[in-house]
Order: structure tokens, then sequence, then C-alpha cells
């Protein structure tokens, strides 16, 4: 398999991911500019898989008929980001490492520094972890 059908591959997955009942997207715990990235990232997944895949298309659709497709694609980034904060804070620590970011590198280890305080929030697990107790 090519790298760019990897890539598809990967988009897909988090398309269908992303294919979730429509609730109220829960509150981002991360960096302002983490989240940011995390954002265009979101667009950018949005934008190559309609482009894509008809058919994809009109299942999302289908989950939000009520929505114009702007407001469609608003929903599908918002439910989108919490998953790719991680690939936003690579993409960022990628970006320190290269010479033409110099100019950010200041405000890009900033961000990923005061975002490291939240990623452990973020991963933490949550609730309690059941206890199976015996009858003897």
């Amino acid at each position: 398999m090519s790298r760019r059908e990897d890539n598809k591959i990967e988009k897909l997955k988090l398309f269908r991911n992303g294919m979730m009942p429509r609730e109220r997207p829960r509150t981002i715990y991360a960096h302002e500019q983490v989240a940011s990235v995390a954002r265009e990232m979101a667009h950018e997944v949005y934008a190559d898989l309609m482009k894509s895949d008809n058919e994809l298309y009109r299942d999302w659709k289908k989950q939000c008929p009520d929505l114009t497709p702007e407001l469609c694609e608003e929903l599908f980034v918002e439910l989108m980001i919490p998953r790719l904060l991680e690939p936003a804070r690579a993409t960022l620590a990628k970006m320190l490492a290269n010479p033409s970011f110099q100019h950010l590198r200041e405000s890009i280890y900033d961000a990923l520094v005061r975002d490291n305080v939240l990623r452990a929030g973020r991963n933490a697990p949550r609730g309690r972890q059941r206890i199976t107790v015996n009858d003897d």
C-alpha cells in the first residue's frame, strides 16, 4: 500500500470515529495553540474526506439534515478535536526541530510545556475501577 493510501485509510478511521451521536461536544482541556492546530487538522480531515468520498458525505449529512454544510463541518470539527490533540502536539514538536520555524520556537515550546499539565488530566483514567468481590 502506498503512503497516500495509508493516509486516506487513517483519515477514514478518524472520520468514522467522529460519526457519533450528536451531543454537545465536550470542553477541550488543552493549550490554546495546541487546540488551534488540532482544529486546523480536523478541518483538513473533513475537507479531504468529503471531497474524495460522496458516500461518507451523504452519511454525515443524514446525521445532521437540519444543519447547513458549514455547520455540519463545524460539528464534525468539534467532535474530532479531542482525538487530534496528540497529533497536534506531535506536529508542534516537529516544528521545534525545523529551523524555518525558529521565530516561533519560544511560543511553541511554551505551549507544549503548559499543555503538558493539561495532558496529564486528559489522559488520566476516568472514574473508579470496578472491584469484583466473591461471595465467599
